[in-house]
This record gives structure tokens, C-alpha cells and sequence, in this order.
């Protein structure tokens, strides 16, 4: 389905919620977009349920490096995505044309991105510890730019759009403090912007983890 490098072809795949198309990402850079239509196991003892994927369109060079993120808009017509080459698009899901593309959205490599319910907002996580928002258009709209202390991971809207929870590192190596944040989506870039957090240190003891988890919820951010 995608060129094989490391090991790793397809860091990511999503189906569309209106379930009639799966979009995947490859480290190639490049998006694919595929008709699902179910069809029965072979094996009745299987209790998998099967799909037979027709190619529907491609983008072979959507980015210039590994595509690590993609997410559609809740109509199933957008899909974004976010690459390590910095950059964030949105596309056309039926056809995979590009409709807006932002190159140096973050200072490092994308790991998540996703629409708002509504689909008029996009929200991104990087490597680079920062939490963004931008309109669909991609036009920045609100940042945290150390909304971690090491690399966001994950970044996605609550069901009602009104808040974006995140999960990252607490420092550059990947071990010791991992966050969870809850952000006010409509106040990001503010000191008023996390409105709850929870802090994980496997190294530290149990007294001292429940001090950093009580300063990290009080503190303000």
C-alpha cells in the first residue's frame, strides 16, 4: 500500500466517519484515499470483519517526509495532515487535491493533528513541545508553544470543541514525567489556557509525584 522503509510503511490509517473510505499515511510521504466495501471471511470461525480496499486516490510526494498524522473533517469531505518535514495540509478526500498547505507550521516534526467537530478549526502537536490552532483555512489563529515540557504526542478537540485535551513527554527524553493538559480551545495562547493537567514521574517517588501532580493542576501555565 505505501513504500516500506525501517520497517514501518503506514504510520497512520483512519477510516471516515462516514465509513466508506479509509485514508493512509507512509513514511514516503505520500496519502493514499480507499473505497472500503465489506465482504465475509472465508473462515466462519473468523470473527474479523473484512474489507476489500479499491485505490480511489494518491498523493505519492504530500509531503517530503514521513507523514505521521492524518484526520478527516466530520462531513468526511477534508482530510488534514501533518509531516515531519514541518508542514500541514488540508485536502480534498475524494479527490486528494490539495486545498491548503502550510510549510514551517511547527519548528519540528508533526505528530498529531485534527479537526474541530465543526470542522472550522485544526489543531496540532509537535516535537517541538508546541500545541497550535488554526483556522482551516491554516492561518494561526492561538499557540502554547511550551504547552509540554518535552514533545506532544497527541492533540484532539473534545466532542463539544470547546477544549483540546493534550498528551507529551515532561522533558526531551521520552521517560520520566508524561502530561496529560486540557486546554480552553478558545484561549490557548493565555495563562488561563490549561484548565486541568496530570503528571506522571516514574522516577520519583509517590510523595513527590502527587506534589508535581497537585503544582502542575494549581500552578497556572
Amino acid at each position: 500500500a505505501h513504500k516500506l522503509s525501517f520497517g514501518i510503511s503506514c504510520p497512520a490509517a483512519q477510516f471516515s466517519p462516514d465509513g466508506s473510505m479509509i485514508a493512509s499515511a507512509g513514511v514516503d510521504g505520500s496519502i493514499k484515499m480507499w473505497r472500503a466495501g465489506s465482504c465475509e471471511p472465508q473462515d466462519e470461525s473468523c470473527r474479523a470483519r473484512w474489507f476489500s480496499l479499491e485505490l480511489a486516490a494518491e498523493q505519492q510526494k504530500a509531503h517530503s517526509d514521513t507523514v505521521r498524522s492524518i484526520h478527516f473533517s466530520a462531513d468526511s469531505k477534508r482530510i488534514v495532515s501533518g509531516s515531519d518535514d514541518k508542514s500541514i495540509a488540508v485536502w480534498d478526500a475524494a479527490t486528494l487535491q490539495l486545498i491548503a498547505k502550510k510549510p514551517g507550521a511547527h519548528k519540528d516534526m508533526i505528530w498529531s493533528v485534527g479537526f474541530s467537530p465543526d470542522g472550522t478549526m485544526i489543531v496540532t502537536g509537535g516535537w517541538d513541545k508546541a500545541v497550535k490552532v488554526w483556522i482551516s483555512a491554516l492561518e494561526l489563529i492561538a499557540e502554547e508553544a511550551d504547552a509540554h515540557g518535552g514533545p506532544v504526542l497527541s492533540a484532539a478537540f473534545s466532542p463539544d470543541g470547546a477544549t483540546i485535551a493534550s498528551a507529551g513527554a515532561g522533558c526531551d527524553k521520552l521517560w520520566g514525567s508524561a502530561y496529560i493538559k486540557v486546554w480552553d480551545a478558545g484561549a490557548l495562547a493565555g495563562a488561563p489556557a490549561c484548565v486541568a493537567a496530570a503528571a506522571k514521574d516514574e522516577a520519583a517517588s509517590a510523595e513527590n509525584r502527587s506534589e508535581e501532580h497537585t503544582s502542575e493542576l494549581q500552578s497556572p501555565i
